[in-house]
């Protein structure tokens, strides 16, 4: 059974009590996270240790689908059996943008835990039990629309 947990559903600001786009798409012990804006990973500790997920997928950079990759990291690096890593699936500049706010060694620590891999409309990954197809988007800029699927 596929379960679609909506973690944030608000536009560009958060308002209050929702946070910014973010959605668990659940399959047993298996868990994808999509999107990660503003004030999501807090409902995600709720929903999921953040350990457990397959992997993150951002739809696009606008700061509010993406921003909670920030305490995501956190989450990962700070776990009480050491540090964690989710592998991250982003349009092209995503690593770049993310770790030039960071100092210091904080830009090697968060793609240590948040590896971040280039992805475009047409492709296809396995991550976990979910099978996940990427489309264009219209939006203003560079966005991946997702089709996901779980024992077809």
């Amino acid at each position: 059974m596929v379960k679609v947990t909506v973690l944030g559903s608000a536009g560009s600001p958060p308002g209050n009590g929702r946070a910014c786009a973010s959605y668990l798409v659940s399959a047993g012990d298996h868990h994808l996270l999509l999107d990660c804006g503003n004030g999501s990973v807090a409902n995600l500790m709720d929903a999921v240790d953040p350990a457990a997920l397959d992997g993150v997928l951002i739809s696009h950079l606008h700061p509010d689908h993406f921003v909670d990759l920030y305490g995501l990291h956190y989450a990962l690096r700070f776990q009480p059996d050491g540090g964690k890593k989710v592998d991250v699936y982003a349009p092209a500049g995503a690593r770049e943008l993310l770790t030039a706010v960071l100092l210091g060694d904080t830009a090697d620590s968060f793609v240590k835990h948040l590896p971040m891999h280039v992805a475009a409309a047409g492709e296809r990954y396995e991550l976990g039990p979910f099978a996940v197809e990427l489309f264009a988007a219209n939006h203003p800029i560079e966005t991946l629309a997702s089709r996901i699927t779980v024992d077809g």
